[in-house]
């Protein structure tokens, strides 16, 4: 792949981000799926490869970028960018975590006149890459156009197995890929599974409001109804996130993942989505 600029972020098992940037012309680089722990050439930022004679310099990332690795179970990322056309960043995970929540921050915008409904081409696409000899796995942000977003991820450690390179995530919705990975099939979810996650809801939520939208969003997503149906998705997220309260985001985040890891899918449906919602 092709691009001017490279920027790999690569979360360290200690909660620390390092920066490593190479910047060419016509910069080739890849992400190298199948190689077994024995062929890494010891670079720091690989999976991702780049040619011999391209110059990677290392560096600490700023203030805008945060990581927190809880227990060696589950890692929360947040960057805020403001990047040039022609970058592409790749978000490296410590070994034998994969994202597995998902979700971009819409900034402000100047006023541009635009009509409401004109179609306007994405800033850039993203996908996620595993290899799964070495057990890593990475978000990648292919820029096209100047712009400025935030992203937000959780990832998760996996005790046995890796995902494997099977499909690329470009033109699904983060809720669509965060649920995807659950492997959630016709699951639905009853007023009783969500008893135990009432400490997240805003006092007097009406459950069955909240049970009904769920299963809505997981009909969605098993139904893959992205195009027909965008209107509906966005009016589910902001009914869903209108009905969460939580005092302090760190401690709701920790419990929410703490628990993913004690219950059946249903459970990390539930614990999924309310992730998603409060990052």
């Amino acid at each position: 792949m092709l691009s001017n600029h490279f920027v790999v972020q690569k979360i360290t098992s200690d909660s620390q981000v390092m920066l490593y940037q190479a910047h060419k012309e016509n910069l080739v680089w890849h992400f190298e799926s199948n190689t077994s722990p024995n062929n890494t050439n010891g670079k720091e930022y690989f999976p991702f490869v780049f040619d011999e004679s391209i110059r990677v310099s290392p560096s600490r990332a700023g203030s805008e970028t945060s990581a927190f690795v809880r227990n060696q179970k589950y890692v929360v990322f947040n960057d805020k960018y403001a990047v040039p056309s022609g970058i592409v960043i790749g978000i490296l995970f410590p070994e034998g975590f994969a994202p597995t929540v998902f979700k971009f921050v819409e900034r402000p915008t100047i006023p541009v006149g635009v009509p409401r409904n004109t179609s306007v081409s994405p800033p850039g696409y993203f996908d996620v890459f595993y290899n799964r000899n070495t057990r890593q796995s990475a978000i990648v942000f292919m820029i096209g156009s100047p712009t400025y977003f935030e992203f937000k991820c959780l990832a998760r450690y996996w005790n046995e197995g890796f995902p494997e390179q099977e499909y690329s995530s470009s033109g699904n919705d983060t809720l669509q890929l965060t649920l995807n990975s659950e492997n959630i099939g016709k699951t639905h979810i009853s007023t009783n599974d969500l008893l135990n996650f009432s400490s997240y809801f805003k006092e007097g939520a009406n459950l069955e409001t909240i049970q009904k939208d769920i299963n809505r969003l997981i009909d969605l997503v098993e139904n893959n109804n992205r195009a027909e149906n965008k209107d509906e998705l966005s009016a589910l997220k902001k009914s869903l996130g209108s009905m969460i309260f939580v005092t302090e985001f760190s401690s709701a985040i920790v419990q929410l993942m703490d628990s993913y890891y004690g219950g059946g899918v249903v459970h990390k449906i539930i614990a999924k989505v309310l992730a998603y919602l409060m990052m």
